[in-house]
């Protein structure tokens, strides 16, 4: 009592359209991740090259928003 040929080959298909389907988008974030993943290496190597740290990067950010007049850049300049 076995299973039609033609039924047979039709879950055969679905099978493999399934598994297609479903792999897919596993394929494409797994590859979307590695892309991140090297970004934030040659990121992290650059900052070892350069000696700067994301706080270092970050303080800087803050701090030249924090001036926005040339009275507290001539007030920075002259405390140091």
């Amino acid at each position: 009592m076995g299973l039609d040929a033609g039924f047979a080959r039709f879950l055969r298909r679905v099978f493999w359209f399934a598994l297609v389907l479903l792999t897919s988008p596993l394929i494409f974030v797994y590859t979307l991740a590695m892309k991140k993943l090297k970004n934030w290496r040659m990121t992290a190597e650059l900052e070892k090259i350069l000696g700067k740290t994301e706080y270092d990067i970050q303080r800087n950010r803050n701090f030249s928003r924090s001036i926005s007049s040339p009275n507290k850049l001539k007030g920075y300049l002259a405390s140091l």
